[in-house]
C-alpha cells in the first residue's frame, strides 16, 4: 500500500476584542481559522504568522500554543495526512482584508465559533483556546 503523503501545516486562532476571526472558503462552505503549510525552513511560529498576514491581511502576536491537530484526506487516488500546529494568536495591526480563497469573515464568541466551525479538529481547537483565555493567557485588547 502507499504511504500517505505528509502536510505540516500551522494556524492560529486570532482575538479581537474577546472573540476569533473566523473564514469562509468560497470553493466550498467551509468555516476554518487561517492556517497553511510551512515553507522549506520556516517554524511553525512563523508559519504561523505568515498565513494570518496572508489570508486575512492583518498582523498578530503569538501568545501560546494550543497543540496539533492531525487527519487524513482523499486527494484523487492518494492518501494524505496532515498535522496542523495552533497558536493562539492577538491582532496587532491591520483590518482584516481576505485573500481571493476566502469570501467572508466574522468575530465570533465561543459559542458563535463553535456552532459555525465546519471541521470537528476545529471546535475542539476552538475550546482549548477558549479555555486557554479562561486560564490566563489573555489576548490584549485592541486600541
Amino acid at each position: 500500500m502507499a504511504r500517505a503523503v505528509e502536510h505540516h501545516s500551522a494556524g492560529a486562532l486570532v482575538f479581537v476584542d474577546g472573540r476569533v476571526l473566523v473564514l469562509r472558503r468560497n470553493d466550498r462552505e467551509e468555516w476554518v481559522f487561517p492556517k497553511g503549510h510551512l515553507e522549506a525552513g520556516e517554524l511553525p511560529e512563523q508559519a504561523a504568522i505568515r498565513e494570518v498576514r496572508e489570508e486575512a491581511g492583518i498582523e498578530v502576536r503569538l501568545l501560546g500554543p494550543l497543540g496539533s491537530t492531525e487527519y487524513g484526506f482523499r486527494h484523487g487516488r492518494r492518501l494524505h495526512h496532515k498535522r496542523v500546529d495552533w497558536f493562539l494568536a492577538a491582532r496587532v495591526a491591520g483590518e482584516v482584508s481576505l485573500e481571493p480563497l476566502f469570501c467572508d469573515w466574522r468575530l465570533l464568541d465561543e459559542p458563535g465559533v463553535i456552532a459555525l466551525l465546519t471541521h470537528p479538529e476545529d471546535r475542539e481547537t476552538a475550546a482549548r483556546a477558549f479555555e486557554a483565555t479562561r486560564g490566563g493567557m489573555r489576548p490584549p485588547v485592541a486600541r
